[in-house]
């Protein structure tokens, strides 16, 4: 998996989703640019004007950081396995599960092995 850096990149692939505003569009994964964010954790997001949907690959031990999303939002593991801590709760997601997330919830998630997964998420 090679790694881009191109802001620009991101930046036309984003306009480009959001200009599909009032209109159905089909959308590749190859128009968004990885984000290398860590030495564990690789990213590509494809965002419209009110959602968005990131998918993660990331490998054992990555931990990113803990946030909170103004809207709610879903984690869903394609491969290998995530425990998330939402507030204080824990759970541990498998692949095929997926975890509903309300807004404004504090989340950390640990990866227990190699995994893939996509985030869900809303502008709130």
């Amino acid at each position: 998996m090679s790694t881009v850096a191109t802001t620009e990149k991101n930046k036309t692939a984003s306009e480009d989703i959001a200009a599909a505003t009032g209109e159905s569009k089909k959308i590749k994964w190859e128009i968004a640019p990885e984000d290398r964010v860590n030495e564990h954790l690789v990213r590509q997001q494809l965002k419209g004007t009110t959602s968005g949907i990131i998918r993660y690959y990331a490998s054992k031990g990555a931990r990113p950081m803990q946030t909170t999303m103004a809207g709610e939002s879903y984690l869903w593991v394609v491969g290998g396995r995530l425990h998330v801590d939402v507030d204080g709760q824990s759970v541990v997601l498998n692949p095929g599960e997926a975890l509903l997330i309300p807004a404004n919830k504090t989340q950390m998630i640990t990866v227990d092995e190699d995994a893939l997964y996509i985030a869900f998420i809303t502008n709130g």
